[in-house]
């Protein structure tokens, strides 16, 4: 048996479903009317920005920033990929910390794959200018409009 901190509450025992799904009997407890079973929620992180599918990450082992950018569906054409940001508020703290993370340098292990905390947040830019504007607007409206139903009145 294990306890989060390794702490032991009176009348609680906690197991790791790991070792059950393993075969574990030490980790296969006989459950009784009325015995409570309770599952933690994974911690997530955020992605937001030049990704194709942004939003939360779950946590449930730990991720590295480029791991969480494959999630996310990948980095779009126009992304500043030695620019990515992870924005990161220890817990009950107010104060933020920003991590730069060199996506090109990760890729040829030139610099670390920072690991992510929980409600950390990834921000993945894109080139700046009036140019990626620019394309970020084609790359929304072009598939909208295909996607509009097509009518011919004749």
């Amino acid at each position: 048996m294990s306890y989060p901190n390794d702490e032991a509450v009176a009348g609680l025992s906690s197991y790791n479903l790991d070792e059950t799904l393993k075969g574990s009997l030490q980790a296969n407890p006989y459950l009784r009317p009325g015995d409570i079973v309770t599952i933690p929620v994974a911690d997530q992180a955020y992605i937001l920005g030049n990704v194709f599918k942004p939003g939360p990450i779950t946590l449930s082992e730990p991720i590295t920033v480029s791991r969480a950018i494959v999630m996310a569906g990948g980095t779009m054409p126009n992304t500043d990929s030695g620019n990515v940001r992870i924005i990161r508020q220890a817990t009950g703290s107010t104060t933020k910390t920003q991590i730069v993370v060199d996506l090109k340098k990760v890729k040829k292990n030139q610099a670390e794959d920072v690991a992510l905390l929980a409600n950390d947040t990834i921000e993945v830019p894109s080139v700046g200018g009036i140019r990626g504007a620019f394309q970020t607007v084609l790359r929304t409206l072009v598939p909208t409009v295909a996607q509009l139903p097509l009518r011919v009145i004749y």
